[in-house]
């Protein structure tokens, strides 16, 4: 996609060329592929690369952007897990977790594989990828979880997470101290835009995730054999090795100084940039600087250099960008939804002619509704001309009642008052018949009285 960034701007060392080469045998967008690599590459050598200085982690949370079918993210993923080749897609395929219901079930999860490789040669790993191609149930659980979110955004920042249940015999506490998480996730559109708004955002969760709008590069056409162009790819071996280069020893990432004087101005321009960014837009993109020291130092590593220089700070400030305005033109397609707010004055009008052109300052205030203050209904009643205010003592002490009224244009175009009729009075109700029950007669039914018969 254009139109958010040039592709070759990001493409740096071994993943740039990873997804070169790729391209010809798949319809996934370039950028998507890179976003999938960054995730899955980043996810598996957590623990072993870190940000330089600072010595934070270094995993890269991304989530593809698009409709269905036309954003092929299913085929930028099935590109990635390609790219990497079988020794590395086959690990994280034993790390992948595809659902988490609750902030729970991710450090239970996280601390079951730390157990289960305690005995290990190399210590407890707790490596582990979530990844979803349906992000909607992530999004609704960290809706209805206040956990969810929280738990997130520890395990970006390298913080330990816990969960206490408490039982019988008290508490039993699940901790993990170093979470060693990686996300790459799947959304459409109007999903996201459905179950993610400002407020949400505002904790701080989607702005650890790099959002990526995606469609189609090209169409391949199907093949007689009816197997996928993927099958043709051979992944190269860099990603492979650099992989292994990265946690057999320990490695310590660097910056140049070309780097660290092309970081000290992107600081200066994503500072000026928040500055003019509406709040409710910023809330996404307030940790572009971090997402982009990130990126460089997993660009950097899976070219197997130490040393980070300001050219691979560039290429990873350029897909940093294009995430940017991505969600940008994600945010500005939401539907206006909300309804249309009624000027106040034109409220309070509707609500004078229900009552006749007269109410009290306390019954008016219930009608256009109590969230406008006292002293703008009367500011407003005296900046229109049909309406008026005034006070109405009276001989009972306190407060002075105040009154609103309608007034009705004269000829001459003065106000004046406007004559409201007196209510007719209600028309008599009718007499209620008896509810006396007519008395019974006794005796022969058939008994014919004398009298009747001589008349």
């Amino acid at each position: 996609m254009e139109e958010y960034g040039s592709f070759d701007d990001m493409a740096y060392g071994a993943m740039g060329q990873a997804v070169r080469r790729a391209m010809p045998h798949t319809e996934a967008d370039p950028v998507g592929v890179l976003a999938s690599l960054l995730s899955m590459w980043s996810a598996a050598v957590q623990g072993h690369i870190r940000q330089p200085g600072s010595g934070r982690p270094a995993v890269v949370w991304s989530v593809l952007v698009g409709p269905s079918n036309l954003g092929r993210k299913g085929y930028a993923a099935d590109t990635a897990w390609a790219a990497l080749g079988p020794s590395l897609s086959s690990f994280l395929g034993t790390r992948r977790r595809e659902s988490f219901k609750s902030g729970a079930a991710i450090v239970q999860s996280l601390a079951e594989l730390e157990e289960d490789t305690a005995q290990a040669e190399g210590g407890p790993d707790g490596r582990a990828l979530f990844y979803t191609e349906e992000m909607s149930d992530t999004l609704k659980a960290a809706g209805k979880d206040s956990d969810y979110g929280s738990i997130l955004i520890r395990a970006w920042d390298g913080k330990a997470i816990s969960n206490t249940v408490k039982g019988k015999d008290g508490s039993i506490v699940t901790r993990v101290p170093e979470p060693l998480l990686g996300l790459y996730a799947h959304v459409q559109p109007l999903v996201f835009r459905h179950y993610v708004k400002p407020q949400h955002a505002a904790s701080g969760l989607y702005n650890r995730m790099l959002f990526v709008c995606v469609r189609a590069s090209q169409t391949i056409p199907e093949a007689t054999d009816g197997g996928s162009p993927l099958d043709e790819l051979k992944p190269g071996k860099r990603l492979g090795t650099a992989y292994r280069w990265a946690t057999d020893e320990p490695r310590f990432m660097r910056w140049a100084q070309s780097a660290v004087d092309r970081l000290n101005a992107l600081r200066l321009d994503y500072q000026a940039e928040l500055e003019n960014t509406p709040p409710e837009v910023g809330v996404f993109i307030e940790r572009a600087y971090e997402q982009t020291k990130r990126v460089a130092t997993i660009l950097s590593a899976a070219s197997m250099e130490e040393r980070i220089t300001g050219r691979c700070v560039d290429a990873a400030a350029a897909f940093v960008a294009y995430a940017d305005r991505s969600i940008r033109a994600v945010l500005a397609e939401a539907p206006q939804t909300g309804r249309t707010v009624r000027p106040l004055a034109d409220a309070m009008r509707e609500a004078l002619r229900r009552a006749g052109g007269e109410m009290r300052a306390t019954e008016l205030h219930r009608a256009v509704g109590s969230r406008h203050p006292a002293a703008l209904l009367r500011q407003t009643a005296a900046d229109e001309p049909d309406m008026a205010w005034e006070e109405r003592p009276t001989r009972s002490p306190g407060t002075v009642p105040i009154y609103f009224k309608l007034l009705s244009q004269s000829a001459a175009g003065r106000p004046s008052l406007r004559v409201v009729p007196a209510p007719l009075a209600p028309p008599a109700r009718p007499a209620r018949p008896s509810t006396k029950r007519p008395k019974k007669r006794t005796g022969d039914p058939y008994r014919i009285s004398l009298r009747s018969l001589l008349d």
